[in-house]
């Protein structure tokens, strides 16, 4: 089985409902959503001591305020234990 979505099949569908696809064809554990996977990045980045701007730079945040205000609204634990469930 192949994980791999064409990317002419990206164009036609919505990225969630990409998300959600390889979610199911993965079989994992929890279910995967485009905020999940974003936490799941951002904690991920942030863990191992990333600063804020490079952060906000690989989630394509507009400026560092908006990096801080979304960083700040995470579960850093939580979302920790997600990422666990999944590796």
């Amino acid at each position: 089985m192949s994980y791999f979505i064409e990317i002419s099949a990206i164009t036609s569908l919505n990225i969630p409902d990409v998300v959600t696809t390889l979610s199911e064809k993965l079989k994992l554990p929890v279910d995967l959503r485009l905020k999940t996977s974003r936490d799941s990045y951002a904690t991920t980045l942030k863990r191992p001591g990333k600063s804020r701007d490079e952060i906000g730079e690989m989630m394509g945040h507009s400026n560092s305020q908006v990096a801080e205000y979304y960083l700040a609204s995470l579960d850093m634990d939580k979302t920790w234990g997600i990422n666990e469930d999944l590796f």
